[in-house]
C-alpha cells in the first residue's frame, strides 16, 4: 500500500451528498421534503430509493440536462444496506445495474465471486477486477450511467481496513455525551457493559439499530430510572423503543428528576419522527470524526490507516476514471446530519462539513 496525497470528499464529488435526512449538500437539488412527505426512509427501502432517483435525475440534468440515467453503479461495504439499495433502485427505475460490496480481509488471498449483479469481494483492490468485468461484458460506463458511492467506510475508512476509526469516533462521542448528561453519576465502567450489552445485533428489535436510543438507554440506565436487565424483559415481551419511552416517562421525576428535560427532549423528537433524537450525541459525533480526518502529518502507512479516518484510493481511483468518461457521481450516507455537518452558527465561522475536509488518500 502507499499513499497517494490528499484531497476532500468534494474534490471528487462537489457536493453531490447526501445524508441520511436526504437533503442533498448541494441546494440546487431536491431533497425528501420536496419529493415525498413523511418520515425519514432507511438505506434499502422502497420509500428511500424513490427519493434517492428523483434527486439523482435532477443531479444529473443538472449536468447533462440531455441525458437520461439509464444504469447505476452501487459500490459499498454491507450487503443489507448498500446492496438493498442497489436492489431497491433497480426496482423502482429498471435501470440496468451492478454493484460492488467489499469487506476487506488481510489476512486472506484476494478473491471475488458475483451472484446475480452483485459481486462481493474481500479485497478493495479486487474493485479494479470488477471494473474489467464491466469492460467484458460490454456495461457501459457514460453519461447515462450513475455511480453512487457509499461514504462510510467505502470512499473513506474501508471496511476491513480503516472502519475502526470511524466506530471510536461515534463511541467517544457517545461516552462523552453520556458522561455530560449524568454528570457525577456517570460511571465509566459501568458504562461501558452498559453499552457493549445493548451494543448488539438482538437488541435491535428494541433499539432499532440506532445509535442515538442506544446512547438514550445507556442515560436511563445509567441515571437509574430503568434497571440494566428490563432491556431484555422488554425484547422478550415483544415491545419496542416507544415502550421504554413510556417506562421512563412514568418515572422519570421521581427516581430521577435531573433527566427529565432530558427525556422530554428525547421522547418529543421521538414522536415527531426524526431518526436522530439525541442532538448533543451526534454534534459531539460530528466533532470527533473531523478530528480524525487529515490529522496525521508525516507517517508510514500502517500510522495513517491506524491513526486517520483516509480516503480508499482504490475507490477514488476508479470512480475518478468513471467520472471522465461522463458517469454521473453521488454520494449516500446513513450519517445523520449532525454528525457530518457543522451546527449553523459554526458553519457562518468557517466550519466545514465532513466531504469538505481533506484526509490522506491510502490504498494499493
Amino acid at each position: 500500500m502507499r499513499i497517494y496525497g490528499s484531497a476532500a470528499i468534494s474534490d471528487l464529488l462537489n457536493d453531490f451528498v447526501a445524508y441520511r435526512s436526504l437533503r442533498p449538500a448541494d441546494p440546487r437539488l431536491p431533497a425528501l421534503g420536496d419529493i415525498r412527505p413523511g418520515p425519514v426512509p432507511r438505506k434499502g427501502d422502497i420509500a428511500y430509493a424513490e427519493v434517492v432517483v428523483e434527486i439523482l435525475r435532477a443531479a444529473r440534468q443538472l449536468t447533462q440536462p440531455s441525458i437520461a440515467l439509464q444504469r447505476v453503479l452501487v459500490i459499498g461495504d454491507t450487503q443489507r444496506s448498500d446492496g438493498g439499495a442497489f436492489e431497491t433502485i433497480c426496482a423502482v427505475t429498471g435501470w440496468r445495474g451492478r454493484c460492488f460490496i467489499c469487506d476487506e480481509k488481510p489476512n486472506e488471498s484476494a478473491l471475488m465471486r458475483q451472484q446475480g449483479n452483485v459481486s462481493y469481494a474481500n479485497a478493495w483492490q479486487a474493485l479494479h477486477s470488477f471494473q474489467a468485468t464491466l469492460e467484458a461484458e460490454e456495461f457501459p460506463i457514460d453519461a447515462g450511467t450513475v455511480v453512487v458511492l457509499d461514504i462510510d467506510k467505502t470512499l473513506i475508512g474501508a471496511k476491513g481496513r480503516n472502519h475502526r476509526l470511524i466506530d471510536h469516533a461515534r463511541l467517544m462521542a457517545l461516552r462523552a455525551t453520556v458522561a455530560a448528561t449524568l454528570g457525577n453519576a456517570f460511571d465509566q465502567q459501568r458504562f461501558e457493559q452498559i453499552y457493549r450489552e445493548l451494543d448488539q445485533a438482538r437488541y435491535h428489535p428494541l433499539t432499532e439499530d440506532n445509535q442515538d436510543n442506544v446512547a438514550y438507554l445507556c442515560v436511563v440506565i445509567g441515571g437509574g430510572v430503568l434497571d440494566p436487565d428490563e432491556p431484555a424483559r422488554l425484547i422478550a415481551n415483544g415491545d419496542g423503543f416507544r415502550k421504554a419511552l413510556d417506562l421512563v416517562s412514568a418515572r422519570v421525576l421521581s427516581i430521577n428528576p435531573a433527566l427529565a428535560i432530558f427525556h422530554e427532549q428525547i421522547a418529543r423528537l421521538v414522536s415527531e419522527g426524526d431518526p436522530t433524537p439525541f442532538k448533543a450525541f451526534r454534534r459531539r459525533e460530528y466533532l470527533e470524526t473531523g478530528a480524525l480526518l487529515g490529522c496525521v502529518d508525516t507517517a508510514s502507512v500502517e500510522q495513517l490507516l491506524a491513526q486517520e479516518i483516509v480516503i480508499t484510493s482504490e475507490v477514488w481511483q476508479v470512480a475518478q476514471e468513471w467520472a471522465q468518461h461522463g458517469a454521473l457521481l453521488f454520494g449516500l450516507s446513513d450519517k445523520p446530519d449532525e454528525a457530518a455537518l457543522p451546527a449553523e452558527d459554526a458553519a457562518q465561522t468557517g466550519a466545514l462539513s465532513l466531504h469538505h475536509m481533506r484526509t490522506h488518500i491510502v490504498g494499493v
